[in-house]
C-alpha cells in the first residue's frame, strides 16, 4: 500500500497497473511492521520454522483503483498495461522511474510484474488471517489505508506529476 506514496502514485486521477488483469496481495507497511515486531519480540521459541503470508487483500488494478477512488472521494481510473509495455515506456524515455529506484531493483520489480502477469506467481495471490491471528486485530484494508493517508497519497501524486512535467520540459 505504501507504494502509492513512492513507486505507484495516483497521478492526475490515474493509477497505472502493469500486470494486466492479474491480482496481487496487498498489506499496509504498518501491519507488516507490527507483525515483524511481534515475531521478533516473541522469538524463535514461538515462531521458528513458520512461514507467514501477509496479504490481507488480493486486488487487481481495477479493483484497487475503485478502493482508492472511494477513499479519496474522487474518481481514479486504472490504466491497465503489461510489463512489456512498462519496459518499452521506460526504454523510450516516455516514463521515468522514480529517482530512488536503483536499476537492479527496477529489474527485479519488472521480473516480479512479468511473473505475476504470466501466472507464475498466481500461487501468491491469496489472503491470510496472519495479521489478525498474530496481532488480535483486523488489518488495514486498502480503502482504510488510503483514507488514513489521504493527504500523503494526494501529495505523492502531485509530486510525481511535477516531476514528469519537469523531465518533459528538459
Amino acid at each position: 500500500m505504501d507504494n502509492l506514496l513512492t513507486t505507484a502514485p495516483v497521478v492526475k486521477g490515474a493509477f497505472h497497473w502493469f500486470m494486466g488483469d492479474k491480482r496481487v496481495g496487498w498489506i499496509a507497511a504498518d501491519d507488516l511492521a507490527a507483525v515483524s515486531a511481534r515475531v521478533l519480540a516473541e522469538g524463535p521459541q514461538k515462531h521458528a520454522g513458520k512461514q507467514y503470508w501477509l496479504s490481507t487483500e488480493v486486488l487487481n488494478g481495477v479493483a484497487a483503483a475503485a478502493e482508492i477512488s472511494h477513499a479519496l472521494q474522487q474518481k481514479v481510473d486504472c490504466v491497465v498495461m503489461t510489463p512489456d509495455q512498462l519496459a518499452a515506456l521506460v526504454a523510450s524515455g516516455a516514463m521515468q522511474l522514480p529517482p530512488h529506484i536503483e536499476a537492479n531493483y527496477a529489474a527485479g520489480v519488472l521480473e516480479w510484474a512479468r511473473q505475476t502477469y504470466d501466472g507464475r506467481l498466481d500461487f501468491a495471490a491469496v489472503t491470510t488471517t496472519t495479521v489478525e491471528d498474530l496481532l488480535g486485530r483486523k488489518p488495514l484494508t486498502l480503502r482504510a489505508w488510503v483514507a488514513r493517508n489521504r493527504q500523503a497519497v494526494l501529495e505523492a501524486g502531485a509530486r510525481a506529476a511535477r516531476g514528469a512535467a519537469a523531465s518533459t520540459a528538459l
